[in-house]
């Protein structure tokens, strides 16, 4: 389900409470805290990759809904998952998706020319399932440099133990479906436990199809989040590792559907990388490890 940007912009949430002390010395932070949720607003020129997709009913009409979120890898590319790109089981069609990027407030654009139309969408090897939840957005027209920069993506197998960071908009108490009108991000935990095996539809040890990030304090995404990226820190710059593909919580008792007991399951990008390099152009994206 939509929300309506007349009515409440709604994407997902970076749940959680610190960032590395070397992250949080390399920009400036605003410290928030709302609900259960603790967190730190990001700053923008650090996310100059983040993307808003929406999707619009009646391409004629000004209403339109935040579908999910992805990542800018090249001047004309948008990195998603396939499944964001669904209403109710109906696959999205190109002619109603309108994407903004380099933006750290939510639906924010200075007019038409901000809100880019989409002229192909791509899924895995042109099948769309939920074993290979990837997809790339081709955009009708470039993005100029100084509106955004791609993202590096990470070329090698996530190690357990590195920072990894949560980026994204949305609720900030988990009992409620009030967003975030700023971009929050927050330190997730890697995580190869035996939850991870049980939730996970076909989980690795995170150098497969999925990466896996267990909760123990809140840290976690949450409803709405799909598409957002879970970025490696590394060398004073993000590199993105995955993408939100969906979460659970592994605590039957606990009704809220994410924080602590949280599971989320990314799609690992660096498994599906010869599928965006040969679809992308290998010599137009930039690499990180």
């Amino acid at each position: 389900m939509f929300i309506s940007i007349a009515q409440i912009l709604f994407l997902g949430s970076a749940l959680g409470v610190t960032l590395s002390p070397d992250m949080k010395n390399k920009q400036t932070n605003t410290a928030l805290t709302s609900g259960k949720v603790t967190g730190m607003y990001a700053n923008p020129s650090q996310y100059k990759f983040m993307a808003q997709i929406f999707y619009l009913p009646n391409v004629n009409s000004n209403e339109s809904f935040l579908a999910c979120n992805g990542v800018l890898v090249s001047n004309n590319y948008i990195l998603t998952t396939g499944g964001c790109l669904s209403d109710g089981g109906d696959d999205l069609k190109k002619e109603n998706l309108r994407v903004i990027v380099g933006k750290v407030n939510l639906g924010e654009s200075s007019g038409p020319q901000e809100r880019y139309s989409v002229s192909e969408i791509l899924y895995y090897e042109g099948v769309k399932t939920p074993n290979a939840d990837v997809a790339l957005l081709k955009l009708a027209n470039s993005i100029p440099a100084a509106a955004a920069t791609p993202v590096k993506l990470l070329n090698c197998p996530i190690q357990q133990g590195q920072d990894v960071i949560l980026s994204g908009f949305g609720a900030l108490d988990s009992s409620m479906n009030e967003p975030s009108r700023k971009l929050v991000h927050t330190n997730v935990d890697l995580a190869r436990t035996a939850n991870c095996a049980i939730y996970g539809r076909n989980w690795r040890h995170n150098d497969g199809t999925q990466i896996c990030t267990e909760s123990l304090t809140g840290n976690d995404s949450c409803q709405g989040d799909t598409g957002a990226p879970l970025l490696v820190y590394k060398s004073g710059e993000l590199i993105v590792a995955g993408l939100v593909s969906y979460g659970i919580n592994s605590n039957p008792k606990n009704k809220d559907l994410c924080g602590i007991n949280g599971l989320t399951f990314y799609s690992n990008l660096n498994y599906f990388m010869g599928w965006i390099k040969r679809v992308v152009g290998e010599k137009t994206l930039k690499f990180g490890c």
